[in-house]
């Protein structure tokens, strides 16, 4: 999207949460798997609650990523028109978010 701008990246849990606080993206796209830790301790730690989307290979976390309320989770490879739906406006992002409480709702 051309409205939307990368503004950091990081390989660990550490620099995510500085880069998180820094930036307060309105969206997280985390990876489960870090190099020093797992992208839920990420959402521990900081005191931002953007949108968060999970992309990793697998597929064993996903309950985990609802439970910490993520907007979605995409599964490696990656569909590209499920990820460019996240890569909106924070409007989208947002009625996203209210589709995936209500489908966890439904689902007890």
């Amino acid at each position: 999207h051309d409205d939307t701008l990368i503004v950091a990246e990081a390989d660990s849990v550490r620099t995510a949460i500085n880069l998180a606080a820094d930036c307060t993206p309105d969206v997280l796209f985390l990876d489960v798997e870090l190099t020093d830790g797992k992208g839920f301790d990420i959402i521990d730690a900081i005191t931002i609650k953007p949108h968060v989307v999970f992309v990793t290979a697998y597929s064993s976390y996903a309950v985990g990523a609802f439970d910490v309320e993520a907007t979605d989770f995409l599964l490696k490879p990656i569909d590209p028109d499920r990820l460019a739906a996240h890569a909106a406006p924070p409007e989208r992002v947002a009625w996203w978010r209210e589709r995936v409480r209500a489908t966890h709702a439904a689902r007890g």
